[in-house]
């Protein structure tokens, strides 16, 4: 029999990734007048074929009750942990990064209604980009038509990105950045895809060059 959206939704949300190996963990305390829903606490990792990001909001961010006022963050992913390769911006923390991962909360307008949408678009990065909003779309994903992949409960949000058919560069860490509005960027590494942890291994193996595929 087949497992409800329901039931899928809450086992993405009860078993994180990261029980095979610590994530990436970024904290921000985000100001009380904030306009929009910003997260306190993301956390990414590599777990087998996907990239996961994790993300607590400091209040619901997407639905009704923030109205044309919700959630709209970016992280980016230097998934081989090289800031030589991917978006090449200068001394900015967002050099090197492969992947850019907005999430948002966002409406479905209707000739007569809107219906709330939680959203995440995915862009890759390459060195030839003036800036990031120029990469190309590989990933536009919503909880209605994607309900394994990306799942809104409360104020916690988890994207489940399938890696196996992107041309990208791959690494055994991978770095996190997440620059807040009017605020200075945040950086983590974890295990990147090519870091060969298995369940019960309990860190990323460290001293070697990432290898790219």
């Amino acid at each position: 029999m087949k497992r409800s959206i329901l039931s899928l939704a809450l086992g993405l949300l009860a078993s994180p990734a990261w029980a095979n190996g610590p994530p990436a963990t970024l904290r921000y305390n985000p100001p009380a007048d904030a306009e929009r829903p910003l997260p306190k606490q993301l956390t990414v990792t590599a777990d087998a074929n996907d990239y996961v990001v994790d993300l607590t909001f400091n209040r619901l961010p997407w639905g009704d009750d923030c109205k044309n006022r919700c959630a709209s963050v970016t992280l980016f992913l230097d998934t081989d942990n090289n800031r030589g390769t991917g978006l090449q911006l200068g001394k900015l923390p967002e050099t090197g990064a492969d992947l850019m991962v907005t999430i948002q909360g966002d409406r479905d307008f209707k000739e007569k209604s809107s219906q709330a949408l939680l959203r995440a678009r995915v862009r890759q990065l390459t060195s030839e980009l003036r800036s990031p909003e120029e990469g190309e779309l590989i990933a536009d994903l919503n909880q209605r038509l994607d309900p394994e992949r990306l799942v809104g409960h409360g104020t916690r949000v988890t994207l489940r990105l399938d890696a196996t058919s992107l041309s990208i560069p791959a690494g055994k860490t991978m770095r996190v950045v997440y620059h807040p509005p009017a605020d200075k960027a945040l950086e983590a590494t974890t295990r990147g895809m090519l870091s060969g942890v298995v369940p019960g291994s309990p860190k990323v193996e460290k001293g070697k060059k990432p290898k790219r595929r």
